[in-house]
């Protein structure tokens, strides 16, 4: 199996830059979710202050794929794209 092909789903209970650091160094991309009950989900304790730098926090600890019911406020939070635009000279 091509590893590299693969991505471990890590839950939605608490985020784990371990095991997205021992998945990256087998050529595994990660995925997390933030979403759940209103009220209870990461999504909501993340845009509790209102900027949301928890979902940035998350890319900056490896995790490559997010899964989230605040789909436009977490890709406001994050620079990711910023980045990625940049690489490509836009």
């Amino acid at each position: 199996m091509d590893s590299r092909r693969l991505i471990a789903w890590t839950g939605t209970g608490r985020p784990d830059a371990a095991a997205w650091d021992r998945n990256a160094r087998n050529d595994v991309e990660s995925a997390f979710g933030t979403l759940g009950r209103s009220g209870e989900r990461l999504d909501d304790i993340y845009l509790a202050d209102g900027n949301g730098s928890e979902f940035q926090d998350l890319a900056d600890d490896g995790l490559v794929m997010l899964a989230t019911d605040r789909p436009l406020e977490a890709a406001e939070a994050m620079t990711a794209d910023d980045t990625a635009i940049a690489a490509c000279g836009g």
